[in-house]
């Protein structure tokens, strides 16, 4: 029933995609094949060159590898921790889900007015005190009951990180190339979804809160790779703003 009813939605809010939005034809696209295959290699090849040459960009792109995996994992393995781990029913994982539609509306509004880079420094703080309560309470034996705040802090950030770091990939990223950044953007995502912390879990034998542990000191790690990421948006000159194989107007 919860894989059937997560279906459903996706199509449901897929259907103002599909009906409403509009995108204009582009004039040298090419038909799919082999030319236009190898193109996207070499292409993809070229844009992980070009990433160097913008600052902060490839700085957030490694900040968002750790950051991006504590989130992926907690969406995985939550409510598993919850149930197995600290004894306690999902009732908490669902209020986190919750939270996590209230979080990214807020969040939203925070962006606005504070810039993208404060407010993600702000919900990773948000996540190391979610990631330590979890920890302490699978691993140190407090209480239970403190899963109650842990669930919302979790939905929380988890809304504030994805209202957060888009915003600031937009604005480090080149408007000319950034439909091939976002790629990059998204390689790193996938990316970050198979790392996780099994290594502690299955291999060391550690247990589940090292495991949680684990995910605090990867979010540490990305404030401190995203500290140098310039805060302030880029001024981009009018040329810089055309789309990549649009012709510049003489």
């Amino acid at each position: 029933m919860v894989f059937q009813a997560t279906a459903a939605l996706f199509l449901l809010f897929a259907l103002p995609c599909f009906f409403l939005v509009r995108e204009p034809p582009k004039l040298d696209a090419q038909p799919l094949g082999w030319a236009a295959l190898r193109g996207a290699v070499e292409q993809l090849a070229l844009t992980t060159r070009r990433v160097r040459q913008y600052p902060g960009l490839g700085r957030f792109l490694i900040g968002r590898v750790f950051y991006a995996d504590a989130a992926n994992t907690l969406i995985a393995f939550m409510g598993i921790y919850v149930t197995n781990e600290v004894s306690f029913d999902e009732r908490a994982t669902l209020l986190g889900i919750g939270a996590s539609v209230l979080g990214g509306l807020s969040w939203g509004v925070v962006v606005d007015r504070w810039g993208p880079k404060r407010t993600l420094t702000v919900v990773l703080a948000v996540w190391l005190v979610t990631f330590g309560l979890a920890a302490a309470i699978g691993g140190l034996g407090w209480p239970g009951q403190w899963f109650w705040l842990v669930g919302p802090l979790a939905g929380i950030s988890l809304g504030g990180t994805w209202a957060a770091d888009r915003p600031l990939m937009l604005q480090l990223s080149r408007p000319r190339y950034l439909g091939q950044f976002y790629g990059l953007y998204a390689v790193v995502g996938r990316f970050a979804a198979i790392l996780g912390p099994p290594a502690i879990v299955d291999w060391l034998a550690l247990g589940r809160p090292l495991a949680v542990f684990s995910l605090l000191v990867m979010v540490a790690i990305s404030m401190v790779v995203l500290r140098a990421v310039p805060a302030a948006p880029h001024a981009w000159r009018p040329e810089e703003m055309l789309s990549a194989g649009a012709p510049a107007e003489p």
